[in-house]
């Protein structure tokens, strides 16, 4: 019998190492079946952020949850981590989920949405669990080969100044060149180039997933990189995933990570006025988010700016703060910020812009109302403080979630960025819950 248990162990850890290595590895694939019911469709436009979705990244990481909660040992101790959290807490989330639904404009989108944002918080108390126990020389070397390969395959499309294609379909590379509608370019050299796509659905997008990787990658270090051959590895990947992030063009996640690395040599020098900078600064860029937008959308403002995508940002925050004003306090639900746009009196730079607004925090605001935008800055500030008192990562990866967030919207309506989230803060948790 003894044997027979130990055996079964071995074999659920084995599983386990294998499904955890292949989600980290193929967290920037973008594999998907994409579903197309009525509310998916605006004036008969498809619309990729209300379609529901299902990701080979979703069937990984629900085995993994599966087989953590089947094995008796580990559910021990997810019942231990999840025993910690306060009743108080879970109460007053659930309340508010539950009003998000009631008065959402579509409930059915709302719910796949915090079905969704479930699955990544259940996902990242795993790893937790999972971390102490799987070997961590298969989570380090399946981000390094993880992030080199997908590096290599934006690099790739520059060049080539369209997608590789092949095989690169099975990752969920996209069709495109420089030729094709609203396709993300930039001017180098006097020529128009292609930004770097790989396999994500906006360069902007890889390039937080990426920096990201690189925030969380220094934890492994010490215990898997010793030798020579793999110090060498390490390098030549990091210079390829740097070139990766410079090929995406992307300024707001690399002026984001410039500021990071900023904050970190501080911690380093001035620990008193780091601490209270990183305190500072969550509230800092709510204000700057919500109070700003009636300069940015001024007409004389806008009469200031001749880049078209400039102008759609400041379209979309202007569309926010009005849905905001007719649904302040709990928001008209989860993902169902798009589904506002064609009601809207404010006429567009074009036709069409079907898209979030670009910043997490008006985005909260709109969807979630101000009840749903002071639960997420308490839970960072909880981050904050407890990152703080043990001295690890997470402080640096929610400042530059919300660094990145103040421009972007990806890290709330992305699948490759949310799972990104969920996996750097499973693995920095470990040692400190379990």
């Amino acid at each position: 019998m003894a044997r027979k248990r130990t055996s079964k162990i071995s074999i659920d850890f084995l599983f386990q190492n294998i499904l955890l290595g292949l989600l980290v590895f193929l967290a920037p694939s973008q594999l998907s079946k994409h579903f197309w019911p009525n509310f998916a469709y605006i004036f008969g436009i498809r619309v990729d952020y209300l379609s529901p979705t299902i990701y080979l990244t979703d069937i990984i990481a629900t085995g993994i949850v599966f087989l953590c909660l089947v094995n008796k040992n580990l559910n021990k101790v997810f019942i231990k981590i999840i025993s910690k959290l306060k009743s108080k807490e879970g109460f007053i989330v659930l309340s508010i989920i539950i009003l998000n639904l009631l008065f959402a404009i579509n409930p059915v989108v709302a719910l796949i949405k915090w079905l969704k944002v479930a699955e990544f918080v259940l996902l990242s108390i795993v790893i937790c669990v999972l971390a102490n126990k799987v070997n961590t020389k298969i989570v380090f070397y399946s981000l390094v080969f993880s992030i080199a390969l997908f590096s290599i395959i934006g690099i790739a499309q520059v060049f080539l100044g369209s997608n590789i294609g092949g095989a690169m379909y099975y990752l969920g590379e996209r069709s495109f060149n420089l030729s094709s509608p609203a396709v993300a370019l930039t001017t180098l050299l006097g020529r128009e180039t292609l930004r770097a796509y790989s396999t994500f659905s906006h360069p902007n997008s890889m390039a937080g997933y990426l920096l990201l990787v690189l925030i969380i990658l220094p934890r492994f270090v010490k215990d898997n990189v010793k030798s020579t051959m793999s110090k060498m590895l390490l390098s030549i990947v990091l210079i390829i995933t740097i070139l990766g992030t410079l090929f995406t063009f992307s300024d707001g996640a690399i002026v984001s990570f410039i500021i990071l690395f900023s904050l970190f040599l501080l911690s380093k020098t001035h620990r008193v006025l780091f601490k209270r900078l990183v305190l500072v600064i969550p509230i800092a860029l709510v204000i700057f988010s919500v109070f700003l937008n009636p300069m940015l959308n001024s007409r004389r403002f806008e009469s200031l700016v001749s880049r078209q995508n400039i102008q759609e940002r400041i379209y979309l925050n202007e569309v926010a703060m009005s849905t905001f004003s007719k649904s302040p306090l709990i928001g008209v639900g989860l993902n169902n910020t798009i589904l506002t746009i064609p009601k809207s009196k404010i006429a567009p730079p074009k036709l069409w812009i079907l898209q979030p607004v670009h910043n997490v925090f008006l985005l909260l605001l709109v969807e979630t109302g101000l009840v749903g935008l002071l639960t997420f800055l308490y839970f960072v500030y909880r981050l904050i403080f407890y990152s703080l008192s043990k001295n690890n990562t997470i402080v640096f990866i929610i400042m530059f979630i919300l660094f990145t967030g103040f421009l972007d919207h990806y890290w709330m309506t992305l699948q490759q960025n949310m799972l990104v989230v969920s996996i750097a803060l499973g693995v920095n948790f470990v040692g400190e819950l379990n």
